[in-house]
């Protein structure tokens, strides 16, 4: 790991990372689920950014990326990629429908329920919203 050091002061970034609307899915869906949904971010940070910093949960649905640079033009691109890699995740839709096929035994296993899909779009709809 090595990053720039200026003035004697190691140089870093950092990105708060909140996730809109977690609460409303996590109430509707259950804790096991929103556990599900907070490793899977987790998992897109760490993937994203385990070379050039290092992720922490901060709190409930809150989460820090330390960056060993502070060069802003690299932050925006490793922000651009994350949300590309959640819009790529397309709401979780393979791995929740896994984790709910057992609470939902219609013989759909694989559907994504309608509810948590209305609530993904809700989530994406404010992300979109927050971004421009």
């Amino acid at each position: 790991m090595n990053f720039r050091v200026e003035n004697g002061k190691p140089e870093l970034g950092l990105m708060f990372i909140d996730l809109d609307n977690f609460k409303h899915y996590n109430d509707t869906y259950g804790h096991d689920v929103g556990d599900l949904v907070l490793k899977e971010m987790a998992d897109i940070f760490s993937g994203l950014c385990e070379k050039q910093g290092f992720v922490c949960r901060y709190g409930g649905d809150e989460y820090i990326i330390v960056f060993f640079t502070a060069d802003k033009e690299r932050l925006k691109e490793t922000a651009k990629q994350i949300y590309q890699k959640i819009d790529q995740a397309d709401g979780f839709e393979k791995a929740i429908s896994e984790k709910l096929k057992n609470r939902f035994p219609s013989g759909k296993s694989s559907a994504f329920p309608a509810p948590l899909e209305s609530c993904w779009q809700k989530t994406f709809m404010a992300r979109k919203k927050s971004t421009r």
